[in-house]
């Protein structure tokens, strides 16, 4: 496979910033450290999921069966997921019951579902988002609808902008 170290180097810068987003305090009312974290940093993220559609792309364009690819894509990062969630069940399960102490045990079973199919759990709803993203992507693909990918990522993008810049500060 072709190298890229263009991508390699964005991909370091960007894994300093989620580091830095995780670990760095930044003090209330200091104006650059605010600005640092809440708009470079938050470009990370995004980054990887362009880079992981790139890559993604790449490798669909060199195989035969497209769809068995993307099926195969997906079974692995939600295998990753998975095992990260039976992993950490035990501390999902003791998190929800603590929190509601009174909920049933249907009422835990389902925060617990939304958490972890849904909303993806802790650090790694990454893996969850890239598998559901790459059946998306590689459906899309498979039916010839390039415009109406364009158009879901257009989309996206605005809405991202829209919580971010309006819902998420109310």
């Amino acid at each position: 496979m072709k190298r890229y170290p263009l991508i390699d180097i964005a991909k370091l810068y960007c894994a300093v910033l989620v580091v830095l987003i995780h670990a760095l305090e930044i003090p209330d009312g200091h104006y650059w450290g605010n600005l640092f974290k809440s708009s470079l940093s938050s470009q990370a993220v995004p980054f990887f999921f362009i880079a992981s559609g790139f890559f993604f792309k790449k490798k669909w364009d060199e195989v035969q069966d497209k769809k068995q690819f993307t099926l195969g894509y997906a079974k692995l990062l939600l295998a990753f997921y998975m095992i990260w969630v039976l992993i950490s069940s035990p501390e999902i399960i003791y998190q929800y019951a603590s929190k509601y102490p009174d909920g049933s045990l249907f009422y835990i079973a389902a925060l617990v579902f939304r958490r972890v199919f849904l909303a993806g759990y802790g650090v790694f709803w990454y893996l969850l988002v890239a598998a559901e993203s790459s059946l998306i992507i590689g459906v899309l693909l498979v039916k010839k609808r390039k415009r109406f990918l364009y158009i879901l990522a257009g989309v996206g993008l605005l809405l991202d902008l829209v919580y971010k810049n309006f819902l998420a500060r109310t």
